[in-house]
């Protein structure tokens, strides 16, 4: 939740600069991606939800995983910041974005999560809410898929971590084995295939159910 909440305050600050669009903020490979026929592509087939057609998509990786553990802290702030993430995501893929809008979407979503955070610090997690934390992100695996490779590579970093919080001392070598597949995927990320990371997912799931 911090990474999120520094990136939100991060494009607050780049929104109100000389230069936009600001293609680090960008998810690049909406555009260095391999070329296939439009009837083969899955970021054709998804369509373009909160944003025209050519207008690559803002990147909100962070938000993919961080929004399982606000649910799980406070699931009436994750519903309410989820409505303001989308706003975000409808403005700022915008190459004319309106500079007041964008920014106060994310000082309203930095007041949810500086609450979320102090919970968080709060919070005494153990290796049970690891635990469901993990097969949480996984049983999203389509959604997140979706979403590009920049979130499923954070989603892969953060299941990976919190396995290795839950499992302990008992860490289980397929379990392991099917990580080390999973992040073979973002070796060339232009490459990515949505169909790929959910499969491995699932494989994911399953040695984990074998673990137990």
């Amino acid at each position: 939740m911090e990474h999120l909440r520094s990136s939100l305050e991060r494009l607050a600050r780049r929104v109100q600069g000389s230069v936009w669009p600001e293609y680090a903020e960008l998810d690049c490979f909406a555009c260095h991606h391999n070329v296939t026929r439009p009837e083969d592509s899955w970021r054709q087939s998804i369509g373009y939800a909160n944003r025209r057609p050519g207008n690559p998509a803002l990147n909100l990786s962070r938000w993919t995983t961080a929004r399982h553990v606000l649910r799980a802290l406070d699931p009436a702030s994750a519903e309410e910041l989820a409505g303001t993430m989308t706003a975000i995501a409808r403005e700022g893929s915008k190459l004319r974005v309106d500079t007041e809008q964008v920014v106060g979407l994310t000082a309203k979503a930095r007041a949810t999560l500086d609450r979320a955070i102090v919970r968080a610090i709060a919070a005494k997690p153990d290796a049970s809410t690891a635990q469901r934390l993990l097969r949480g992100i996984a049983s999203d695996a389509e959604e997140i898929a979706l979403r590009g490779e920049r979130a499923a590579e954070q989603a892969a970093m953060a299941m990976e971590t919190l396995y290795s919080a839950s499992a302990a001392r008992e860490s289980n070598a397929a379990v392991r084995g099917a990580f080390d597949e999973l992040f073979q995927q973002f070796q060339s990320p232009s490459t990515y295939d949505p169909r790929r990371f959910i499969a491995q997912v699932r494989k994911i799931e399953a040695s984990l159910g074998a673990s137990r």
